[in-house]
Parts: C-alpha cells; structure tokens; sequence
C-alpha cells in the first residue's frame, strides 16, 4: 500500500492519508498483520473518534475523549471500594454506596483536558439529538 504513513514509518500521517469512514475495516486488517495490540485500540476508539469529529469538537476534546480510559479509571477507583459488597439491600444502597465512592475518589481524580470546552459537547449533543431546551419562561425553543 504506498502513500501510507505505516510503511513510511511516520504513523501519524497514517490515520489522516485514508478516509477511516469508508474502511476501518480494511485499515483494521492491514494494522493487525503489523501489531495487534494498536490494531485492539483502533477498534476501542474508532467509533468516539468518529462522533467526536461529527460533533465538532475532537480538536477540543479529542485527546480526552477518544478512548475509555478515564472512565475506566473512575470504574476501577469505585470498584475498589464497593467490591467487598456482598449483598445490596435495595438499589438505594446501592447509589449511596456509589456516590460515596465517587465523593472519596474525586480528589484523586484529573480535570478533563479541554475542560472549559464542554459547553461546547453539550450544545454539539443537544443538536445531534435534537433536545429542545427550556428557557427561563417556561417555553421551549429548539437548540438546533
């Protein structure tokens, strides 16, 4: 395959010379001959790459949000405290016990990088999802 960055070594230019929308598949296939391991995380992350651009804000946002891992780090930090739990009463302990664990892990945890752009996320999701916002007078208005 010529023109790519793979075989030029410079992988960067890889991802932006080919039009991922049309071929992940093919893309997926060539990168997992070369290293399985990338090919794993292309396949984590294409889709939220994906909706990040069509949203407008993967220059914003992007760095943070085209992968799983903080999610998986709050999840990881929560699991630590409530895995000893054998037996939920009901599901309001349940969300205590949650929010508890969120409220002890919050010092621990980073801002999102780009943080002050998620009224952006927010505006761009209202649009995609057309949800109607209500403004202070009680009617509603149309975001998009």
């Amino acid at each position: 395959m010529t023109g790519t960055g793979l075989r030029s070594g410079n992988h960067t230019s890889f991802f932006f010379d080919r039009d991922l929308k049309t071929s992940p598949g093919q893309l997926h296939s060539e990168l997992e001959e070369r290293n399985q391991s990338a090919a794993g995380s292309l396949n984590e992350g294409l889709e939220e790459t994906l909706t990040l651009h069509r949203l407008g804000v993967y220059g914003v946002l992007g760095r943070s949000f085209k992968t799983t891992n903080c999610l998986e780090s709050v999840n990881a930090l929560v699991e630590e405290r409530c895995a000893k739990v054998d037996h939920w009463k009901n599901s309001n302990q349940r969300q205590r016990w949650l929010a508890t664990a969120l409220v002890d892990i919050e010092p621990r945890l980073r801002k999102v990088m780009g943080y002050r752009h998620l009224p952006k996320l927010r505006e761009a999701l209202k649009r995609e999802l057309k949800i109607e916002a209500k403004t202070s007078t009680g009617s509603n208005r149309k975001v998009a």
